[in-house]
């Protein structure tokens, strides 16, 4: 009863007391999105046992709805749904919530039977809390093992201590003995194997981190090659890596040398897709690669081929319509005619590009580039409609105030240039290449002072 008052006392008045800590806020899927997301996936053959075990963020990518497009955590990537029981249906399936529903009916039971006994009493409250804390919030591997904890807990039938009595009798008893004894020894070693690979996989988490803080390219390379070899299973490492790979290669200028830093950041780029085909970072990331080599040989055809790859497995993303357009817009920049395959490149990064905005309608990115690809072919009023649509949404954006007065300038439009110019002043009074162009408009008109 104490517990409970002062419980109470202090949520009255905690919005009144200072903070000591600053925590960051926690960020999940509502329960319609979560819901949205199950009934696409529990369709054919995927209703019975769901996509697999920790599979959300993949359904997520997949099958989120668009409208999220529109907030503030339209890039989040959630593991998670609404809570952990809400993300068992997508997963594992029908039968995994059956399952989980079982296991919760013979808690229930066996919880009634041992709640008279006050050594059961604490077990049996706390794993209740547990328990109702996984149908309203999603769930962390500490909370995870203290329910399987609890769980055992309450099978244990008596207090006695557990041994291996290898006493005379009969056949059958000794070799049961035996088997217990040789189970035992079994669990124990694969106990070790598992604080073995553990303690492998912590190693390479301080390397990783190591690698992103260093303040060298060369230290962080080795610090996340050993991560990347101490954890061979992190696909995020390898991407890491070869995005590092890739920053050093802008450093080489001997051939051999650029070559072979190269083809390491694909093969990490190869080998983080065959570990998790079913992230689109992955594709992302090597289409990325290519794309940064684009004036050799095909890097253009990979990088779309890799970015389609990308746009299927996470089709609501707005990021990924542009990165597509952004490689087919290089492409189309590496033929030397304006012919009718150069036309044909742009025509469909303006289709990717519509796409990005029909998912995200102020997706600035989207506007932008849609803008220079009529700067390139020539029609400066259409990019100009393009990157006023977006400036409706970032009106506190000097560096988007100083691009739409270079194309009013680029058009011979000197009014909205130079009204465009002081708006990106006056957001950020040294903002040196707005000051430069005003001072050229302000001496054809003859203000040579203010020039």
């Amino acid at each position: 009863l104490v517990i409970i008052i002062i419980s109470l006392f202090f949520i009255l008045i905690n919005q009144s007391l200072p903070s000591l800590v600053s925590l960051p806020g926690e960020v999940r899927p509502d329960f319609p999105s979560t819901l949205s997301v199950i009934k696409k996936v529990l369709t054919g053959k995927q209703i019975l046992f769901g996509s697999g075990p920790a599979t959300f963020s993949y359904d997520y990518a997949r099958f989120r709805p668009v409208g999220l497009n529109q907030t503030a955590f339209w890039s989040m990537r959630f593991n998670q749904g609404f809570s952990f029981l809400f993300t068992l249906p997508a997963t594992l399936g029908t039968a995994g919530v059956l399952a989980f529903l079982f296991l919760l009916f013979s808690l229930s039971r066996r919880g009634l039977r041992v709640i008279k006994e006050k050594s059961f009493l604490v077990i049996v409250a706390g794993l209740s809390f547990l328990i109702i804390c996984l149908f309203v919030y999603p769930a962390f591997f500490t909370q995870l093992f203290f329910v399987f904890f609890g769980l055992g807990l309450l099978t244990v039938e008596s207090t006695e201590s557990l041994g291996i009595d290898f006493y005379e009798g009969r056949k059958w008893q000794k070799i049961r003995g035996l088997a217990v004894f040789l189970t035992v020894i079994l669990l124990l070693t694969f106990v070790l194997f598992a604080f073995y690979l553990t303690g492998q996989k912590y190693t390479g988490a301080v390397y990783y981190q190591k690698g992103l803080l260093s303040s060298s390219l060369d230290q962080s390379l080795n610090n996340l090659d050993k991560a990347a070899r101490l954890d061979s299973q992190s696909d995020q490492y390898l991407r890491t890596l070869s995005q590092t790979l890739i920053a050093k290669s802008n450093e080489i200028t001997e051939v051999v040398q650029f070559q072979n830093i190269i083809v390491s950041a694909i093969n990490s780029g190869r080998r983080a897709i065959a570990l998790n085909p079913m992230d689109a970072l992955n594709w992302s990331n090597l289409a990325n690669i290519y794309e940064n080599v684009i004036p050799t040989k095909d890097a253009d055809v990979f990088a779309e081929q890799n970015y389609r790859k990308a746009i299927e497995l996470e089709p609501k993303n707005p990021q990924g319509f542009v990165d597509l357009a952004r490689v087919l817009t290089a492409s189309a920049d590496q033929s030397r005619e304006k012919d009718v395959a150069w036309q044909e490149k742009l025509n469909k990064a303006k289709s990717a590009l519509e796409e990005s905005i029909g998912l995200k309608a102020d997706y600035a990115p989207a506007h932008f580039l849609l803008a220079q690809i009529y700067i390139r072919e020539g029609n400066l009023t259409k990019a100009i409609e393009r990157v006023a649509e977006v400036k409706r949404a970032n009106l506190g954006d000097a560096g988007l105030a100083f691009q739409l007065g270079i194309l009013y300038y680029r058009n011979d439009q000197m009014e909205p240039a130079r009204s465009e110019f002081e708006r990106a002043v006056a957001l950020n009074e040294n903002y040196s290449n707005a000051r430069y162009f005003l001072g050229l408009i302000y001496d054809q008109k003859g203000r040579k002072r203010e020039a």
